[in-house]
């Protein structure tokens, strides 16, 4: 799922970006520092995942007081315009960092799913400067999972444990990659995806 990275955003016709809003194309567009990147919808299985884990870890989320969305804007703190956001798969963060605009702060975990071609590590420096706590990369074919938490040095990259098991540090869940699929198991229970 390769972005086309466009042009700057300030060179884009504005009659352009318009009609892309009113017919609705620009739900996956991007903005990274500046440079307008255009995504196309993700495919079926990567939404499956995307609903599964929203099914899944969205109760948790709200159990816990905070706010889990699926595919919102994601702003850094004090961005006036649209010249630098992304569009993270899965998002949860506390309640009044929302706004009509997308989340505006620090979220407390960030998901992506990562479809082949596409350019997920490559927000990573996006998610560590706006002081994201944690984020996940699941690989949508493999189903393989790799995590971050924010340390005063940045974003590092946590191994998984000895069973091979990712413990969020954000939610009370843990995820694996488990014959091909991925699992997750949170007070007792194990989904399978």
């Amino acid at each position: 799922m390769d972005a086309i990275v466009i042009a700057p955003l300030a060179d884009v016709d504005p009659e352009v970006l318009a009609r892309r809003q009113a017919q609705g194309l620009d739900r996956f567009d991007e903005v990274w520092d500046g440079l307008l990147h255009v995504v196309p919808s993700p495919n079926m299985e990567h939404q499956r995942i995307g609903y599964r884990l929203t099914i899944t870890l969205g109760p948790l989320a709200e159990a816990a007081g905070l706010v889990p969305v699926y595919e919102s804007n994601l702003i850094a703190l004090g961005q006036p315009g649209w010249n630098d956001y992304r569009v993270p798969d899965l998002m949860v963060f506390r309640p009044e960092i929302a706004t009509d605009r997308g989340v505006e702060g620090l979220p407390e975990l960030v998901i992506e799913i990562r479809s082949p071609g596409d350019d997920s590590f490559d927000k990573l420096p996006f998610y560590e400067r706006i002081g994201t706590r944690e984020v996940l990369i699941i690989d949508r074919d493999t189903k393989g999972v790799r995590r971050w938490l924010n340390r005063p040095d940045g974003l590092v990259e946590i191994p998984a444990d000895a069973r091979g098991c990712h413990q969020l540090a954000s939610l009370p869940a843990e995820l694996r990659c488990g014959a091909g699929h991925l699992v997750i198991t949170s007070q007792g229970t194990t989904t399978t995806i």
